[in-house]
């Protein structure tokens, strides 16, 4: 869909041997329970993902000034 987005929480597990495990994809994540030491973070990814959504579309007007930067780090074909 044009004009949309979600937020996905991942939960990662990283060994003592510097594995990466994926423990689990939330698709609505519980942004509430942060915590001091992840709250920060949260108040980053709102902000960000509001700048993202806003930045360049022209009914948001001004708000070209900051610019979140994006990395494609993953891409599939869907299986159909």
């Amino acid at each position: 869909r044009t004009n949309c987005f979600e937020i996905f929480g991942f939960d990662f597990m990283i060994s003592p041997d510097w594995n990466v495990w994926l423990l689990e994809a939330n698709s609505q994540p519980d942004l509430a329970k942060a915590g001091d030491r992840l709250q920060p973070i949260i108040d980053k990814i709102i902000a960000d993902t509001v700048t993202l959504t806003t930045d360049g579309n022209p009914r948001f007007p001004g708000n070209e000034r900051n610019q979140v930067s994006l990395e494609k780090v993953f891409s599939k074909k869907a299986v159909a």
